[in-house]
């Protein structure tokens, strides 16, 4: 069953697969901010599951695991000859090596840097069928409104 998700008429399966989880372990400062150690066969039999299974939504971030959801994401995807609609955030800044948890930032130069870098992880091509980047903290406006103004490559809804 699919399901309209947008005012564009964006369409997927009326369900999604969270892939907060398989992005493992990461932390701001001491604090363990992740779901822990992972195991990327599970993952991402987890994921053929869900597409096989006619899940064609994933919702992931770029802070999950500190890229680590994305990469995993990506993988299952280039396996798949299924059309799925990723959704990906961002607002957070992170060092991918550390796992450590920076601050964040919702301006629009980082927003098209953070979408950018989410395509290379997902490793699509620009244009290709990843439909969504939010900012992760959507309840600041400021971040809103900025991420409209980002050239296109950023949509918010």
């Amino acid at each position: 069953m699919k399901r309209q998700i947008t005012k564009a008429g964006l369409m997927t399966s009326g369900l999604g697969f969270g892939a907060w989880a398989i992005g493992g372990p990461f932390w701001q400062g001491d604090q363990p901010l992740g779901w822990g150690e992972v195991n990327d066969e599970e993952s991402l039999a987890a994921l053929r599951t869900a597409i096989d299974g006619g899940i064609r939504l994933i919702d992931t971030a770029d802070l999950y695991g500190a890229g680590h959801s994305e990469r995993v994401v990506g993988q299952a995807l280039r396996e798949s000859n299924e059309e799925v609609l990723v959704s990906t955030k961002c607002g957070f800044t992170f060092d991918e090596q550390s796992c450590d948890v920076r601050g964040s930032d919702i301006f629009p130069g980082y927003i098209e840097r953070a979408c950018e870098a989410s395509l290379v992880r997902l490793g699509v091509e620009r244009g290709e069928a990843v439909g969504v980047e939010v900012v992760h903290d959507q309840a600041n406006l400021l971040g809103v409104e900025n991420a409209k103004r980002v050239n296109g490559q950023c949509s918010i809804y």
